[in-house]
């Protein structure tokens, strides 16, 4: 069963109980959810606007390259693997964020060719970046890197 990073998430968020810690997580994902709606909503009026109106958009988390959510204040990317729906995806923007670590959320980006972390509050890359075998365009200036694990 195919379920799309919006639907992940939102099953994710309400799986969360209500108790102190995951208030601030609740707060954080649902940040990156509306995020991700509006992305979706934007590629949605451009695939609409170059086919049918009525297309089916069931397929269109396939068909999305670059994916921008830098600037929105966001702090927590979930534990699993949310951007590992987006299968063709080759540019990620996430600098100007208040990022303290990624949670394995690259473990299936293996198409990228450019990742913007810059400006974040990474303290190191756990090893991540190990498996971006196509990456050429790696920011991760302006973070309080300790040391970064490629292998």
């Amino acid at each position: 069963m195919y379920i799309d990073p919006v639907n992940y998430l939102e099953n994710f968020i309400h799986s969360l109980s209500d108790n102190n810690n995951n208030n601030t997580d609740k707060l954080e994902l649902n940040k990156l959810l509306q995020a991700l709606k509006c992305r979706l909503e934007d590629y949605q009026r451009i695939y609409q606007s170059n086919h049918h109106p009525y297309s089916n958009l069931s397929h269109l988390w396939l068909l999305i390259t670059d994916l921008n959510l830098s600037n929105i204040q966001l702090k927590l990317i979930p534990n699993e693997n949310i951007f590992g729906y987006l299968l063709n995806l080759k540019r990620l923007w996430l600098h100007n964020n208040q990022l303290m670590n990624l949670n394995n959320c690259l473990i299936k980006c293996n198409k990228l060719i450019e990742l913007r972390l810059n400006s974040n509050q990474l303290h190191n890359t756990c090893g991540q970046l190990y498996q971006l075998h196509c990456l050429e365009i790696l920011d991760l200036s302006n973070n309080h890197l300790d040391n970064i694990m490629v292998s």
